[in-house]
């Protein structure tokens, strides 16, 4: 899951409809945000903001654009602000050769001023610099004397300045600019910098991501440029969400957030995350090791499986979305009544589609034929198949001890059924090179449902 490095949540753009900005990030899988000041008033906002949504972490800092307004006083307020234990950053500060909003004397000033603080008070430094790399790096070191951490945000410097910066403790954190199709020179420093001292952000509500260009930024959107840093990188999501997680929460020095996952986007289909409980043990299932597909982390402990009322209010308004799919690492129809109540909340509120993914064994589970129930609640309904040869499938899907020998013809007859009721319905295997998916095609086609042959985790 990902930490938003850099955000300016209390900008009236995004704090209009500060809760649903905050769900769209959940759903996306961004768990946490540094929500980054630019002047006074902003300072004291971010506490306020961090009061209501424990995993905003605020910094307090004057902006090189308001340099011009930190007067003496404003720097005492701003200084006391900074000793707050909230507060886990000095910033946003540094130098603005480029716009020049205040003068440039009246930049260095209080850029000085607010590394001596972030020195004084043990907090790291949150840099804005734009054409100003050498005097950036100058101040950085005379008035840090090597004390001072930080990240130079929204890196649009050389690569030179990218490694002087590393040398002196800094991390770089990279925005939706690396995805403009002209900054071929940026893919090239993201590529470059450490793994342990990137960092990735959003800097909303500017710098909107190339596949969002032209709106107004916001959490959510972090994905398209997570998408293009990891292809960048040739690493997974989930390596560059742990790492950039892991960078972030060091260098601020807070707790990760580990919030309880229910609904979470992958493409334009919103997932239902109802319980990790399942009928079976799959052989190439990581449920009980590493529940996490996309940056997104599933882990949900039985006592944390929410309530339909919980989910409805996590999902809020899915019209958006092309579908909805109940989908975790667990099997759905373990939860059936939960889960017909919310499939019909969700159609009477005007979603597209609903879909359940399903191991196909509600039957036996539930002791009753299921499909009944589901018909007319349910729009799709994709069943693992797996193996095509009921002892193989004893093998790889491992079912429970009151499940053996039953397993593989259930599952069989469910989807008929569903075939029945229900106008979609497909039969799916991972490709294990095990597995014969020309003989699972003909069990599919048997049954009158689709195929589907995916490579594990190919879409969640």
């Amino acid at each position: 899951m990902f930490i938003d490095s850099h955000a300016h949540l209390y900008f009236p753009e995004l704090s209009a409809d500060a809760e649903n900005v905050l769900r769209r990030a959940r759903h996306f899988g961004v768990v946490g945000m540094v929500n980054v000041a630019t002047d006074l008033a902003s300072s004291r906002e971010t506490l306020q903001w961090a009061e209501r949504f424990p995993n905003l972490f605020p910094t307090v800092g004057v902006h090189p654009h308001s340099a011009i307004d930190l007067s003496d006083e404003a720097f005492a307020e701003l200084a006391a602000l900074a000793r707050n234990p909230r507060v886990v950053g000095i910033g946003e500060t540094g130098l603005d050769y480029y716009k020049s909003l205040s003068p440039v004397e009246e930049q260095r000033e209080a850029f000085k001023k607010q590394i001596r603080l972030a020195r004084d008070v043990g907090k790291p430094l949150v840099v804005h610099n734009r054409e100003a790399d050498r005097d950036v790096l100058r101040w950085i070191k005379e008035e840090g004397n090597g004390k001072v951490r930080g990240v130079l945000h929204c890196f649009s410097a050389l690569p030179d300045t990218a490694k002087e910066a590393i040398d002196l403790g800094f991390s770089i954190s990279f925005s939706g600019n690396i995805t403009y199709p002209k900054n071929d020179y940026l893919r090239q420093v993201a590529r470059e910098v450490p793994l342990d001292h990137l960092l990735i952000e959003t800097d909303c509500p500017f710098l909107a991501p190339q596949a969002k260009r032209g709106r107004t930024n916001e959490p959510a959107f972090m994905r398209h440029t997570a998408l293009a840093l990891a292809e960048i990188r040739g690493i997974s999501m989930d390596a560059l969400a742990e790492a950039t997680a892991e960078n972030t929460a060091r260098l601020f020095s807070f707790s990760r957030p580990r919030p309880r996952v229910i609904g979470y986007v992958i493409e334009n289909a919103l997932y239902v995350n109802l319980t990790q409980r399942c009928p079976t043990d799959c052989g190439f299932c990581p449920r009980d090791t590493k529940p996490v597909v996309q940056g997104h982390n599933l882990a949900l402990p039985l006592e944390e499986e929410p309530s339909a009322a919980e989910v409805l209010s996590d999902l809020g308004d899915v019209s958006a979305y092309d579908e909805v799919v109940f989908c975790g690492f667990g099997e759905p129809t373990m939860r059936l009544a939960v889960l017909k109540e919310i499939s019909a909340a969700l159609k009477r509120s005007g979603a597209r589609r609903v879909r359940l993914n399903t191991i196909g064994l509600g039957d036996l589970v539930n002791k009753r034929p299921i499909v009944p129930e589901l018909a007319g609640v349910v729009d799709a309904v994709s069943v693992s198949l797996n193996s095509a040869d009921p002892v193989q499938y004893e093998k790889l899907v491992r079912p429970h001890p009151e499940y053996r020998g039953k397993a593989w013809q259930a599952m069989v007859d469910f989807t008929k059924s569903a075939r029945q009721q229900i106008s979609d319905v497909q039969m799916t295997v991972v490709t294990v090179p095990s597995v014969n998916v020309e003989a699972a095609r003909k069990v599919a086609e048997e049954t009158g449902a689709k195929f589907l042959a995916r490579a594990y985790n190919a879409l969640g």
